[in-house]
């Protein structure tokens, strides 16, 4: 399968929504280096679009987590209904409670009025919602019929009747989770955006520097997903001369302050980060991205350890 960036497990943290990187799956374009996110900049950060959008993310988290859709249409595809006999013992995926915590989250924040700002992300949720439903109600129907092995009673008649629709919608749910997803990363970067600003005019330039350098580190990961390594490039330049500031600010914090140490680890981490970034650049296999996504995932860990300012 190929790798590439499906953002979003969105952890809240202090400054924002920090945000998790699924290893598989699809993604739509992410805006280049430099650029601003568009239609999601000007959505005015309102409590009901917090609300909204920290719903979204974790129904988003709950489908990629570790069982989430990629990882059950990966296990129902290994039974090969198509050509499996009735006597075979066939797994059929039995994670249906994560696709309904995914669908209670999403729910939630579809409920939460947050005005016409937000069609975009309401739309996808819509969509998503739509799709999860039809597979969770296929879930409901095929999961005993497996689990009680009635299938050997039907000869597996029901199963393989039953397959082209499973696949296309575990293949439609997969893909409405990334067009969500491209919605969240606009907002998600639009609003780091803002607090980066916001934080320097505070004169919270630690803070601000900390942001800004896991913004272009996700920014990054997201360009080496694309295979875009002339702009991956430029964001590691960039990327060099934030952890420079970090690491002068990290090394002046007394022993004492509780942020000092998960500065050290960000600083570690997003150093690492480079360097798995030209791994995959020289070499951009699946276990390269998915290294890169695992050492970006670490640095959002930390990440939301952090106590921010405000």
């Amino acid at each position: 399968m190929k790798m590439s960036i499906r953002s979003k497990t969105a952890m809240v943290s202090a400054c924002a929504a920090a945000l998790l990187l699924a290893a598989c799956g699809n993604s739509g374009e992410a805006p280049a280096a430099g650029e601003q996110a568009s239609a999601s900049a000007n959505i005015e950060a309102t409590a009901e679009v917090g609300e909204k959008f920290s719903n979204y993310a974790t129904g988003f988290n709950e489908l990629i987590s570790t069982f989430g859709v990629a990882y059950q249409y990966d296990r129902y595809q290994t039974m090969n209904v198509a050509s499996a006999q009735p006597t075979a013992t066939l797994n059929f995926p039995s994670q249906s409670s994560v696709l309904e915590r995914a669908l209670t989250s999403l729910k939630a924040g579809r409920a939460v009025n947050a005005g016409n700002q937000v069609a975009s992300a309401d739309a996808a949720a819509d969509k998503l919602i739509q799709n999860l439903e039809g597979l969770l109600a296929k879930y409901k129907e095929l999961g005993p019929y497996y689990e009680t092995r009635a299938y050997r009673d039907d000869a597996l008649a029901k199963g393989k009747a039953a397959d082209a629709e499973m696949k296309s919608l575990f293949e439609a749910t997969l893909k409405s989770i990334d067009e969500l997803d491209v919605v969240l990363t606009e907002q998600d970067r639009a609003q780091s955006a803002q607090r980066i600003e916001a934080l320097r005019k505070a004169g919270e330039d630690n803070a601000a520097n900390l942001l800004q350098a896991t913004s272009r580190a996700e920014l990054l990961v997201s360009k080496a997903g694309q295979g875009d390594f002339a702009a991956g490039d430029t964001l590691v330049t960039q990327l060099e001369a934030d952890l420079a500031k970090l690491r002068e600010s990290s090394a002046k914090m007394d022993d004492g302050d509780m942020n000092k140490s998960w500065y050290t680890s960000i600083v570690t981490n997003l150093t690492s980060l480079i360097g798995q970034y030209r791994d995959t650049k020289q070499s951009p296999s699946d276990s390269n991205q998915e290294a890169l996504i695992n050492n970006y995932n670490q640095v959002v860990n930390d990440m939301n350890r952090i106590q921010m300012p405000g």
